[in-house]
């Protein structure tokens, strides 16, 4: 299907979700400047940040060799080398490693906060520029939008409610979810809080709407249509031991009216003298499925030491108009644990954890010769110790026992500072992985240095890693080494007028 076609679809409703309301958003922020108002009060604050990372790998080669050439029978075959191959009448065929890659995704984010001078006015952006440098045949995530404003409200709020219009996110135990729309948020009494929204849903921390390209790409029945999300969320306090809330958020198409999803949620928290209690539940409506039960408790136990435990199921959501939930995934049940300590001094300080996992029986037929289990555990032991005021020293060793392989290692790190903002660590870290599903048995090795600096009023951020990957139960023809960089400038901008004495 043509997606472009999709695109120019007519709505049903007079607020037409295209570019130019993307663009009109800006320029209305901008416009609070122009507000006929006392200038005391006017003013603006936020930080333009810039990143470059850079990735280099290895291209993935499609080879072949004349099937008699290929000892043994069948279609699925092994190499001398270990090398797995895929056989026909003629010709077998593998992946070996090609020419060098690197990647360079150039991103340049501005926020920015402004106060038109009348009280409980403020407007919000947060845009974002792309360029895509590197090799062309690796295509970083959404290089396709070389803008795109990621948030851009206008805000107007008192000392009892607050009402926000224009390309905003809700985060709640549901997740976050990108909308263009609006939302009231009232402060009732009683301790309540409530807060209503809706408007046109975008993918979820995507801003980007249903039926985009980027679905496209992997769903072959995604949306046609956009979707209205609308929900409300309540949090409750009534006294200071107790605290809760709850959700309800439904989506559905703009046209059609066909459900995209409809959940709730639910969560509380009790103190009960040093001990913490919370619960959390997430159902969903359409399908009548439990998605998440958890209860957790948290206690301190004297002597530095402070445990957690908590017991969930879990089923994964997916919703209505994705496929993948047709092909019944599967859930579990799990056992979590932490007992943290710190010493007196404050120096030294250590952790361990573990969890235990058992899931629901799968409808998928799994050969015999396969050694997979239905239940997965693993766990995890570090520390933290202060050499000196200004140098630190971490390490962490886990091991994981999955349903079908297995993964250990670690990671060690010396952190040196020379003042607030400013520091180099030197970071290593190895681990090994048994019978992975794409990469078998191998071992990674990796090594580097990340940093940061002050530079007059603006911060500047560093990082290089270089990893290296050796096969365990064979050679390979997969070179899986990397090497990726980072660096980062963040600046500040303006200042708040409140500092002033003319804040709202």
């Amino acid at each position: 299907m043509d997606s472009s076609k999709t695109k120019t679809r007519p709505h049903a409703f007079p607020w037409r979700y295209d570019m130019s309301f993307r663009k009109l958003l800006l320029p209305v922020l901008l416009g609070l400047f122009l507000l006929p108002t006392q200038a005391l009060g006017q003013g603006f604050n936020g930080r333009a940040r810039t990143y470059i990372s850079y990735l280099q790998l290895r291209d993935l080669v499609l080879d072949s060799l004349e099937e008699g050439t290929v000892p043994g029978d069948g279609v699925q075959r092994t190499l001398s080398n270990g090398t797995p191959v895929t056989c026909g009448e003629d010709y077998c065929q593998y992946y070996r490693s090609g020419p060098e890659l690197g990647v360079a995704p150039f991103l340049v984010d501005l926020e920015l906060n402004a106060w038109s001078g009348i009280t409980g006015l403020r407007g919000y952006a947060h845009v974002r520029a792309r360029d895509h440098l590197g090799d062309y045949r690796i295509v970083w995530p959404r290089a396709d939008e070389p803008f795109e404003a990621l948030a851009a409200y206008i805000e107007y709020g008192r000392s009892f409610y607050r009402i926000r219009a224009g390309r905003q996110w809700q985060t709640t135990a549901l997740g976050l979810y990108n909308y263009d729309g609006g939302s009231v948020h009232m402060g009732l009494p009683h301790n309540l809080d409530l807060e209503v929204y809706g408007g046109i849903s975008l993918l979820r921390g995507l801003n980007e709407s249903h039926y985009s390209d980027l679905i496209s790409d992997v769903e072959s029945l995604f949306p046609k249509e956009d979707a209205w999300l609308g929900g409300a969320h309540l949090r409750v306090r009534p006294f200071p031991a107790l605290s809760g809330s709850i959700t309800y958020q439904r989506e559905e198409a703009t046209n059609s009216g066909d459900l995209y999803s409809e959940r709730l949620a639910a969560s509380t928290r009790i103190l009960l003298g040093p001990l913490t209690l919370s619960g959390e539940l997430k159902y969903d409506l359409a399908t009548r499925q439990t998605n998440l039960a958890k209860a957790a408790l948290a206690f301190p136990m004297g002597h530095g030491f402070r445990a957690s435990g908590q017991v969930r199921r879990y089923k994964p959501f997916f919703e209505l108009w994705t496929i993948w939930g047709a092909f019944s995934p599967v859930g579990f049940d799990e056992v979590r644990g932490r007992l943290d300590w710190i010493a007196p001094t404050g120096k030294l300080s250590g952790y361990t954890y573990g969890s235990y996992r058992t899931y629901d029986v799968s409808t998928t037929q799994i050969p015999e010769s396969l050694s997979i289990t239905d239940e997965s555990w693993r766990w995890g032991l570090g520390g933290r110790y202060s050499l000196r005021t200004d140098v630190t020293l971490s390490a962490e060793y886990r091991y994981d026992e999955g349903y079908g392989a297995s993964r250990n290692g670690g990671d060690l790190s010396v952190q040196k500072f020379f003042g607030r903002d400013s520091y180099v660590a030197l970071r290593g870290t190895a681990f090994q992985t048994f019978s992975e599903f794409r990469v078998g048995s191998g071992g990674v090795i990796g090594g580097g240095l990340e940093g940061a600096f002050p530079l007059a009023s603006a911060r500047v951020r560093g990082s290089g890693m270089f990893y290296r990957h050796d096969q365990i139960d064979r050679r390979s023809l997969l070179d899986l080494n990397q090497t990726r960089l980072s660096l980062s400038l963040e600046v500040p901008i303006g200042n708040d007028p409140g500092l002033r004495g003319g804040g709202n």
